[in-house]
């Protein structure tokens, strides 16, 4: 019988040990907590023509305006073709197509800043050269709903002459 207020003395003092093991909680923690971030991705009207040229992104070929719990978010698509010299035989020039993915963020209304960028760039020796966005397939979800956007970027390439296959990139 003498052991049972052993035993609870121990019990006791081990409780009272693992409560001093457990962090602190800061004001900080206090106010995370009592803020949740926002739950909910918003697809947001695309820049009208005027913002976009005042943003330089007239050219764009597509432009996915969005706001997550990061802020507000603008993805814009473009694709530009050039020539450039072939490096394996310089008295040749390459067709290129470069495909890019440009991420712009802001919060608070201040201007957009870039996140992120993605770029394929395509060089094409022959007459059959083919890149584009598959345009519905891109756009911004939330797709594990945690508040922030995830990005989907489809794309397609090509070059070749006629029976080559297409390179399709889902990213």
């Amino acid at each position: 019988m003498r052991r049972a207020p052993l035993r609870t003395a121990c019990l006791s003092l081990a409780a009272c040990l693992l409560a001093a093991c457990a962090p602190t909680p800061t004001p900080a923690d206090d106010a995370t907590r009592a803020a949740p971030a926002r739950a909910r991705l918003e697809i947001l009207p695309e820049p009208s023509d005027a913002q976009a040229r005042a943003m330089g992104l007239a050219g764009a070929v597509k432009r996915v305006h969005f706001r997550d719990r990061h802020g507000e978010g603008l993805l814009v698509l473009d694709r530009h073709d050039r020539q450039e010299t072939d490096p394996d035989a310089p008295e040749d020039t390459l067709d290129v197509a470069v495909l890019t993915a440009t991420l712009l963020g802001r919060a608070d209304g201040a201007a957009f800043q870039p996140r992120w960028a993605r770029e394929i760039r395509v060089p094409c020796p022959g007459l059959d050269l083919d890149a584009g966005w598959f345009l519905d397939q891109v756009g911004a979800t939330d797709l594990d709903g945690d508040g922030q956007a995830e990005i989907t970027l489809a794309s397609h390439t090509f070059c070749g002459g006629g029976v080559d296959p297409q390179d399709i990139r889902i990213t």
